[in-house]
């Protein structure tokens, strides 16, 4: 586990500052964006990064590859992990708010 760890981090990590504004900026305009447009967003967010790993960096794949990852499950493992923070990340608010006004 320790090592997929640190495997998911190499392969998100030119991504992951994107992922996280993107994040916070939708966190911020919480009021005018719902959560199912929120994820949305950022599914095309990430067919953005997507898209420029797949044209402008994939030099890179051969080295996950060669390691015995398989780049879909890099994907769906990142996005996994990228959704469940960013939940977290939205329901905070929520909650501190409702605790606040009871």
């Amino acid at each position: 586990m320790y090592k997929l760890k640190t495997i998911l981090y190499q392969f998100n990590r030119p991504a992951f500052v994107f992922n996280m504004l993107l994040s916070l900026v939708l966190i911020y305009y919480r009021t005018k964006v719902d959560y199912p447009a929120a994820i949305f967003v950022k599914l095309c967010g990430y067919g953005v990064v997507m898209a420029y790993q797949y044209f402008m960096a994939n030099q890179t794949y051969f080295y996950f590859r060669n390691a015995g990852y398989r780049i879909r499950r890099l994907y769906t493992y990142s996005i996994i992990a990228d959704l469940i923070i960013f939940s977290i990340l939205y329901l905070i608010p929520s909650i501190i708010y409702a605790i606040i006004h009871a």
